[in-house]
C-alpha cells in the first residue's frame, strides 16, 4: 500500500502525530519510502484503478485533474499517459470513446 505525506485524493496519508513521533526520535520518514506525492506513473496507475470513482462525474473528474495539474503541471509524461485512456466514464454519457 502506498502512503503519502501530503493530502491527496489518491491514497492514504500519514497522520501528523506519526510524523511528529518520527521527528521526536530523529528518524526521517522518507527513509521508509514515504514521499510527499507519488511519481506521475504511480499516480496515474492509482487513478485508473479507481477511475469509476474519480472520473464518474464532471465534479470528481475536475478535482482529480486539478490535483494532477497542481502536482505535475500537466507535463509530457502525463499527456502521454492520459492519451492512452480510451474513455472517461462520465455519468449520464453513453458514448465513452475519445474523439480524434
Amino acid at each position: 500500500m502506498i502512503c503519502l505525506l501530503d493530502d491527496n485524493p489518491l491514497c492514504p496519508i500519514i497522520l501528523s502525530q506519526v510524523i511528529e513521533l518520527f521527528k521526536q526520535y530523529s528518524l526521517e520518514v522518507s527513509l521508509f519510502g514515504v514521499k510527499q506525492f507519488p511519481d506521475i506513473q504511480v499516480a496515474f496507475h492509482l487513478m485508473l484503478k479507481r477511475k469509476d470513482e474519480f472520473l464518474s462525474t464532471i465534479k470528481s473528474a475536475s478535482e482529480i485533474f486539478t490535483y494532477f495539474y497542481k502536482i505535475y503541471q500537466w507535463n509530457e509524461s502525463f499527456n502521454e499517459n492520459i492519451s492512452k485512456v480510451n474513455f472517461i466514464p462520465l455519468e449520464g454519457l453513453f458514448l465513452f470513446l475519445k474523439k480524434f
